[in-house]
């Protein structure tokens, strides 16, 4: 997570090295990099913050159906980022798997 300070009018923002962080200054792009560390004016200057690692994070929904019989659905997201086209991990392998578990021919 990043952190941000106030000193008067004007904010410190540090990030880590696991987040790209891209900063706009009066609708432009100013910088852009992994993990930065800036000064900044609040009332001219917007942040975007971006994992770069991968992510997983559970989800809850709950519904009824037309005949009012209560459904759920639990699940888990997980976010890939950073990946490079060609490189396999546990998440790969497991995206390629058919739905009975075996792999494909």
């Amino acid at each position: 997570m990043a952190e941000i300070r106030r000193y008067g009018l004007v904010r410190h923002f540090r990030s880590e090295a696991n987040f790209h962080v891209v900063r706009y200054s009066k609708g432009k792009v100013v910088q852009a990099g992994r993990g930065l560390a800036f000064w900044f004016l609040p009332d001219v200057t917007s942040v975007a913050q971006i994992p770069m690692d991968d992510r997983e994070m559970p989800f809850h929904f709950t519904g009824r159906t037309r005949d009012y019989q209560e459904v759920t659905v639990q699940g888990m997201m997980t976010w890939l980022a950073g990946r490079r086209s060609g490189s396999s991990g546990p998440a790969d392998r497991f995206l390629s798997r058919s739905d009975d578990g075996t792999l494909p021919a």
